[in-house]
């Protein structure tokens, strides 16, 4: 008798997915809950449609139910689950001067290169650059290279300073395609 129960509710559960809807397009098919009570009269719900069987010779305290959630598209596959935007990632950077870290008071400019790290490519116009002493405030007068015609990314005016070595902190803010970067080096600036 178990065995003509468990075949009326497989087919009372196929026949509540095709009532759902399961086989038309964009739809979400819902399982279908089956329970018994003890005088074993057995309720299979799908939906909101309910079906009674009645005569079962055992009394079971519960069937357990498949569950199923099946979403199909007009043409029958399964939809594809959304992909994750992935972040972008910025370049890395690398900052140095351009030549020799030695000025004269007559020409008292030094180039600041700041480079890509995988390729060595100059970058110009995306950021700023700051020159800073020990003390942590700023060395000089530091411009940028410009975007057009660049052969440097910023220069330092070191025409304020005196004749001496200096510790600077050179630091590259980055942007949204580069990242910052930072290097410690020493100038000298003589008569």
């Amino acid at each position: 008798m178990i065995k003509k129960v468990a075949v009326i509710v497989g087919l009372v559960m196929i026949a509540s997915l095709l009532i759902a809807g399961c086989t038309s397009p964009t739809k979400t098919a819902t399982s279908p809950t089956v329970s018994a009570n003890a005088t074993a009269n057995a309720t299979i719900t799908a939906n909101t449609s309910t079906t009674s069987i009645r005569g079962a010779s055992q009394s079971p305290t519960s069937i357990p139910s498949p569950t199923a959630q099946a979403t199909h598209t007009p043409s029958g596959q399964p939809t594809p689950a959304s992909t994750p935007t992935p972040t972008p990632t910025k370049i890395a950077t690398s900052i140095r001067f351009a030549n020799v870290p030695s000025v004269s008071k007559s020409f008292p400019t030094l180039g600041i290169n700041v480079v890509t790290n995988a390729s060595g490519i100059l970058i110009c116009g995306h950021g700023t650059v700051t020159v800073l002493g020990p003390d942590g405030k700023s060395i000089g007068t530091v411009s940028s290279g410009g975007s057009s015609d660049c052969n440097a990314t910023a220069f330092l005016d070191a025409s304020s300073l005196s004749a001496g070595t200096y510790t600077v902190t050179l630091r590259y803010s980055g942007d949204s395609t580069y990242q910052p970067s930072e290097r410690t080096a020493q100038i000298s600036v003589t008569p």
